[in-house]
């Protein structure tokens, strides 16, 4: 990792080698992108805010990334540990962003059946996520912001939501936008 700091490990199943690792994903990725349409895909969020006006963070999980996920792609936390930590996390993240939602979805084909009473845990169902902005699955998982505006940043890798909810300072995410070519605005399948 020394290597190539600005660099995430990507990780593939082939035939002939089994689980395959290289250092090529970019760290962070800018976009634009369709808020509206990842919008409508997320499940209501009860909110004072109008849920046309809110940031959601979005922490993806990819199948086959043990990590999380045992060999059989179930989600594991025998205890509720990690759950517990990243309910804290979140409560403390939309605590202090009034206007940030946080979601943690899950590539088709993870089994989530154990998280109990978790509405903000989801399966992404048609692969939408996973489509148009997680092409390629990330050891540790990637992150996901996006504003109503459509600007999106993805942060792949081991990371905390709480450190990826800093990235909305406004110093920040001004200088992340306005010194980055961000690309096309990607059409996104509904």
């Amino acid at each position: 990792f020394k290597k190539y700091p600005d660099n995430s490990m990507e990780f593939r199943i082939t035939k002939d080698s089994g689980k395959v690792f290289q250092i090529t994903a970019p760290a962070y990725e800018v976009i634009n992108s369709n808020y509206d349409t990842v919008r409508k895909i997320l499940p209501e969020y009860p909110s004072k805010i109008k849920n046309d006006s809110l940031t959601y963070i979005i922490q993806y999980f990819y199948k086959n990334d043990h990590t999380f996920l045992d060999e059989n792609n179930k989600f594991t936390d025998k205890i509720d540990t990690y759950i517990n930590f990243i309910k804290t996390l979140k409560r403390s993240v939309e605590k202090e962003n009034p206007n940030v939602k946080i979601y943690h979805i899950f590539e088709e084909g993870i089994d989530i059946s154990n998280v109990k009473n978790q509405k903000y845990f989801i399966n992404d169902e048609n692969s939408f996520f996973k489509t148009n902005f997680f092409k390629k699955s990330i050891l540790c998982g990637s992150f996901l912001i996006i504003k109503p505006n459509g600007q999106t940043l993805i942060r792949n890798g081991e990371y905390r939501i709480d450190s990826m909810a800093n990235h909305l300072i406004p110093d920040i995410w001004n200088k992340i936008f306005s010194t980055i070519n961000v690309n096309e605005k990607i059409e996104v399948k509904e």
